[in-house]
């Protein structure tokens, strides 16, 4: 029902305009009660009154004039595709059972879940954390315990060492009193033989603090070499789980290690972008190092484009050009950058065009073909340009039909000369300025349907109004 609607009201629109145009003068109201398009005739001016509807009805396309380099322009076809960094690849990191939780064509953004991988060699590699993380206690409990016997040990040794010293005084003692004429033989012999017996018990005594320094320092180098094997195995599961280190050594209180809770290894997206493919099916079984899903920045993408050698001295890095669809199209901004490969056998040079502004448009997908447009060195300064398709004859005068600045629902026909007339774009004198916007299609039906009036001319003024000239 609204499609019919709709299609009465273009018809009528277009019936009022073109009997507007033959007839002259104010067309009667639509019964509708809305206006859907009128036209009118001033001195030497066209001008045609029509609304969204109207336009809509005879196909207007409207477009802004652009100023323009007039010097010569060099155009070559390209082809857009990723840039480097646009694939993300997410392999298996352990051979396993894989779980698939992204869906192909999905989006999904830093951190999101893509896989699951249940790893036999996981658990392996659990088993022997757990070893290493119970040998290290063990060598913690040890070093613990020993801490009192070394105490014990100093506090005998330097009881030995004190009496072997009170001997060496009472044997020296009674030698003075032997060679002063006293008889102290008896005493004497039995005091060498305790400063013997004090001498070899604190040696024995040195030997079980050597003993005890040994196994010490066996003890921290066996402590050493498991917790380098501890940091080893962390990184290894650091690497695998994608946990940092740090988090994977942690416990919260009344809880067990991070890497003790870790079940099963997930595999995260590193960022943002589209599932563009998935390689292996959800439950079969991955080899190390398989590719399981791939993930692509939609608009991480760029031109890469072929120019003939020769033209290389007329491109500079940096230089603004315009990357289109085809020649139809208005095109978006693009960054050139001069490549460092040719090709001798076509005497070809390989050149680059990021996109500028806001990025890539919706359009630009790997694989879409372009036409790259970049103004040469040396050209001559700008101009005002309109679509080519918006010029018209009428008599000896080209016109285009202008929107009124002051009035957009009034469309004007006003007389340009052409300077240059190209296959898209023509160069133009006359009142248009930068800004204003021209029928660029359906101007033929649109003069066609005005047609009745008196010659045309004029210009705009500073304040958007339009002037009609005398004839």
């Amino acid at each position: 029902m609204n499609a019919k609607i709709d299609a009465g009201r273009r018809a009528a629109a277009l019936t009022l305009l073109l009997a507007v145009s033959c007839a002259g003068g104010d067309p009667p109201a639509p019964d509708s009660g809305e206006d859907l398009g009128q036209g009118t005739t001033s001195g030497a001016a066209r001008a045609v009154l029509l609304n969204e509807e109207g336009r809509d009805a005879l196909g207007l396309v409207l477009e802004d004039v652009a100023v323009r380099a007039t010097g010569p322009r060099l155009e070559f076809p390209g082809a857009v595709e990723p840039t480097f960094d646009a694939l993300q690849v997410a392999a298996a990191p352990m051979e396993g059972r894989v779980e698939v939780v992204a869906l192909p064509l999905s989006s999904v953004e830093p951190g999101a879940l893509l896989f699951r991988v249940d790893a036999p060699s996981w658990r392996s590699m659990q088993s022997e954390l757990a070893a290493v993380e119970a040998e290290l206690e063990g060598h913690a409990a040890w070093l613990d315990q020993v801490e009192g016997l070394e105490r014990a040990h100093r506090r005998h040794e330097a009881a030995l060492s004190a009496l072997e010293t009170r001997w060496t005084d009472r044997l020296a003692q009674l030698q003075a009193i032997r060679d002063a004429g006293g008889g102290q033989a008896a005493a004497l012999v039995s005091a060498q033989a305790s400063l013997l017996d004090a001498r070899a018990r604190l040696a024995e005594a040195q030997e079980v603090g050597a003993r005890l320094a040994v196994d010490r320092a066996e003890r921290l180098a066996r402590r050493a070499t498991a917790e380098a094997r501890q940091r080893s195995l962390l990184a290894r599961a650091a690497t695998v789980t994608g946990v940092p280190v740090e988090e994977l050594a942690t416990a919260a209180e009344g809880e067990e290690r991070t890497w003790r809770s870790i079940e099963r290894i997930e595999v995260r997206a590193r960022r943002a972008g589209l599932v563009v493919a998935l390689e292996i099916t959800d439950g079969a079984w991955a080899d190390a190092g398989d590719v399981v899903a791939r993930i692509r920045r939609p608009g991480a993408v760029h031109v890469r484009a072929a120019v003939f050698q020769a033209d290389l001295d007329g491109l500079e890095d940096g230089a603004s050009v315009l990357v289109r669809r085809g020649p139809e199209d208005a095109g978006v901004e693009g960054i050139l950058r001069r490549g460092v490969t040719a090709n001798a056998r076509d005497r070809s040079a390989q050149v680059l065009v990021a996109f500028a502004g806001e990025g890539a448009p919706a359009w630009a997908r790997p694989g879409t073909s372009v036409l790259v447009t970049v103004p040469a060195k040396g050209t001559s300064p700008a101009r005002v340009a309109v679509p080519t398709s918006a010029l018209r004859r009428l008599g000896a005068d080209r016109v285009v039909w202008a929107e009124n600045p002051a009035k957009p629902v009034e469309l004007l026909a006003v007389t340009v000369e052409v300077v240059e007339e190209g296959s898209e774009w023509s160069f133009v004198e006359g009142p248009l300025e930068p800004g204003n916007r021209v029928v660029s299609r359906g101007a033929g039906r649109l003069g066609l349907a005005a047609r009745g009036a008196g010659q045309v001319g004029g210009h705009f003024h500073a304040d958007g109004t339009f002037h009609a000239e005398d004839h």
